[in-house]
């Protein structure tokens, strides 16, 4: 029987790094950082804070993706970079008319696209009338639910409600 020689070949695998940030910073929150085995596909999650969308992956100023979730294999190490935009808040104002016929609810800073509701809640001896916006009505409930699309200046309007007077009787006496 011959004798033989036997050599092992090994080649080391090499591991790469996937680094994130978010710009501007705490515009969300991203997952899929870490090290891992090349040619391995790697997963990056992008989730907006409330106020903000999502726009893009990008590395060393090159856009990779403009899903939330991008999916690639990696080859080297990589820094990206979610992008997101700040959405624009709208200004809600709400206002009683008379001042002492009631009070309102809802108004505030909203961000575009989101439902806003606003209360009207009518002071004892008035009741609800309706919403009216520059003397135009826009609502006839109580309660106003719209999507948040422009600054919006409210006035809940409110009826005096007659009152309602006791019967007297007057005893005379004879």
């Amino acid at each position: 029987s011959a004798s033989r020689s036997l050599v092992a070949n090994f080649s080391a695998i090499s591991t790469y790094s996937v680094s994130l940030s978010v710009s501007p910073s705490g515009a969300g929150t991203v997952t899929g950082a870490g090290n891992y085995t090349s040619g391995a596909n790697v997963t990056v999650t992008a989730t907006p804070a409330s106020g903000y969308t999502f726009t893009s992956w990008t590395a060393s100023g090159l856009t990779f993706s403009t899903s939330t979730s991008y999916t690639f294999t990696i080859g080297g190490n990589i820094a990206l970079v979610a992008n997101f935009t700040q959405q624009p808040t709208y200004s809600i104002t709400t206002s009683s008319s008379p001042s002492a016929g009631g009070y309102t609810a809802g108004g505030g800073n909203k961000v575009s696209g989101s439902s806003v509701s606003v209360v009207a809640s009518p002071a004892t001896g008035y009741s609800f009338t309706d919403w009216t916006e520059n003397g135009s009505v826009v609502s006839s409930s109580s309660t106003y639910t719209f999507t948040a699309s422009a600054n919006r200046n409210l006035v809940a309007n409110f009826a005096a409600t007659p009152t309602q007077l006791e019967p007297t009787t007057q005893s005379t006496c004879a």
